[in-house]
């Protein structure tokens, strides 16, 4: 039996909740067909537009400088 969710929401929040569900349901061998649903013409595209294209990270100094400190 083809069970179905709807996450409303395509930010990070609904994008992981989504991959979350897909893991879970492969893992016992469920099927399940997932929905999500965002009024945005693209998935994800505030995670983008926060920050100055860098999320949360920082507003200031140059992306590289981040990088190379991991």
């Amino acid at each position: 039996m083809m069970r179905s969710i709807g996450i409303v929401g395509g930010g990070a929040g609904g994008i992981f909740a989504a991959l979350g569900a897909s893991k879970a349901a492969k893992e016992k061998g469920m099927p399940l067909e997932i929905h999500l649903f965002e009024r945005n013409p693209r998935l994800g595209i505030k995670i983008l537009i926060s920050g100055g294209g860098r999320c949360n990270v920082t507003h200031e100094g140059p992306i590289e400088d981040i990088l190379n400190e991991g």
